[in-house]
C-alpha cells in the first residue's frame, strides 16, 4: 500500500517519462515547425494619365515579396474600374520568386470610351504560399478622341503655257470636337507630274508638326511649268503620327491645246501656225506702148514673188496656179475671121456652078 506522496511522485515520474517518449518520436520522425506565409507588396501602379481612343497603353505594377523560405509563384490580375471604357489584354501575370525580391508586372490595355476615369485599376496578388496583396490606383485617367484631319488644295492658275509658274497653296484641319487630341507629327509631301518643278515655297516634303482640335495649318509652294502636259495633276499626301494613316488630294491643271493637222510626211499632232510667208500680186500683163496686148504682142505674166521666209508650197502654188486675165482680140484676129469668111463663101459658089 503507497503513502500519498509516495503515490504523487511516482505520477510526476509517469508524466515526465511520457513527454520525454513524445520528444524522442518527434525527433524520430522528423517533425518541424510549420513555416508561415510570405509577406507581398504592391507599388505604384503606373500608366499614361491620357490617352487616345482606339490607342493601346500599358499599365505596370512592382510587387515585392519578403519572408520567402521556399521557390513561390506569384500571380498578379490587372481589374478594369472604369466600367468598360478599357480592355485589358491577359489580365493575369505570373511570375516566380525564390527569394526576396521585387519584380515588375505588365499589362497592355486598349482605351474604347472617350471620357475622365478616377481610381480606374485595381492590382490584386496572391502567392503560393498564401501570401496576398491589393493595391487601387489613384490617378485619374483621361481618354480623348480620336483627331481627324483634311485636306484642300487652291492652284493660282488652271491653265498652263510652257515656262509659266503656279502657287499651290494647302491647307490642313484637324477636324477633332472638343475633348479630342492634337493631331502630332503632320507633314505634306507634293508629287508632281514630268516637265514641273518645285522652284519656291515651303520643302517638299514641309513638317508641319501639331494641329490643335478646331485649328488648321497653312503652306504653299511655287511651281514652274516648263513642259506641261495637256492635263497635269498635283497630289499632295498628309501623313501624321496621331491620328496617323494618310491624307490624299490632288487637282489639275490644263497644258497648252494641240490640233491635228498632218506633217508634210502624213500623220501626226502639231500645233496650228500662221504661214510666215506672203505672196506677192502678178503685174497686169500690158503691152510695150501701154495699150492693150494683140496677140502677137501678148505679154508673159511674170512669176510669183515670194519672201525669202516663205515655207508653205500649198500658198505659192496657189498664187501661181491663179489664171491672168485675158486680153481682148487685136485688129489682126478680126482681119483673119473676115478672110476666112469670104473664102469659105467663094468655095460655095464655085461648086454651085459646077
Amino acid at each position: 500500500m503507497f503513502h500519498d506522496g509516495e503515490y504523487d511522485d511516482d505520477e510526476g515520474w509517469i508524466m515526465r517519462r511520457f513527454a520525454l517518449l513524445i520528444m524522442t518520436l518527434a525527433l524520430a520522425i522528423g517533425i518541424a515547425p510549420i513555416a508561415s506565409a510570405s509577406s507581398l507588396s504592391i507599388g505604384t501602379i503606373s500608366y499614361d494619365s491620357t490617352v487616345i481612343k482606339d490607342g493601346s497603353f500599358t499599365v505596370q505594377a512592382t510587387i515585392t515579396a519578403s519572408g520567402v523560405g521556399s521557390t513561390i509563384t506569384v500571380t498578379a490580375t490587372l481589374q478594369d474600374k472604369t466600367g468598360g471604357a478599357v480592355s485589358i489584354q491577359s489580365a493575369d501575370q505570373v511570375k516566380t520568386y525564390s527569394s526576396n525580391t521585387s519584380q515588375t508586372f505588365t499589362w497592355s490595355v486598349t482605351a474604347s470610351n472617350p471620357g475622365t476615369y478616377s481610381n480606374p485599376f485595381t492590382v490584386q496578388a496572391s502567392a503560393s504560399d498564401g501570401g496576398s496583396a491589393t493595391k487601387t490606383a489613384t490617378t485619374t485617367l483621361t481618354i480623348q478622341d480620336r483627331p481627324t484631319l483634311s485636306l484642300t488644295l487652291s492652284p493660282g492658275k488652271t491653265t498652263v503655257n510652257a515656262g509659266d509658274t503656279v502657287r499651290l497653296d494647302y491647307t490642313i484641319t484637324n477636324g477633332g470636337g472638343g475633348g479630342a487630341a492634337d493631331a502630332t507629327g503632320v507633314s505634306a509631301a507634293l508629287t508632281l507630274p514630268g516637265g514641273w518643278s518645285r522652284t519656291g515655297g515651303g520643302a517638299n516634303p514641309y513638317s508641319i508638326g501639331t494641329i490643335s482640335p478646331g485649328a488648321s495649318k497653312s503652306g504653299y509652294w511655287i511651281l514652274t511649268a516648263s513642259s506641261p502636259g495637256s492635263t497635269n495633276t498635283l497630289t499632295v499626301t498628309v501623313t501624321s503620327t496621331v491620328p496617323g494613316g494618310t491624307v490624299v488630294d490632288s487637282c489639275a491643271i490644263t497644258g497648252p491645246t494641240t490640233s491635228t493637222t498632218g506633217s508634210p510626211g502624213g500623220g501626226g499632232t502639231y500645233p496650228l501656225a500662221t504661214p510666215a510667208a506672203t505672196v506677192a500680186a502678178a503685174p497686169h500683163p500690158t503691152a510695150p506702148d501701154g495699150t492693150a496686148p494683140t496677140s502677137e504682142d501678148q505679154v508673159t505674166p511674170a512669176e510669183p514673188a515670194v519672201s525669202e521666209k516663205a515655207t508653205p508650197v500649198a500658198t505659192v502654188k496657189a498664187a501661181a496656179e491663179k489664171p491672168a486675165k485675158k486680153s481682148l482680140p487685136g485688129f489682126a484676129g478680126v482681119s483673119a475671121v473676115v478672110l476666112l469668111i469670104a473664102v469659105s463663101y467663094l468655095i460655095g459658089r464655085g461648086r454651085t456652078r459646077i
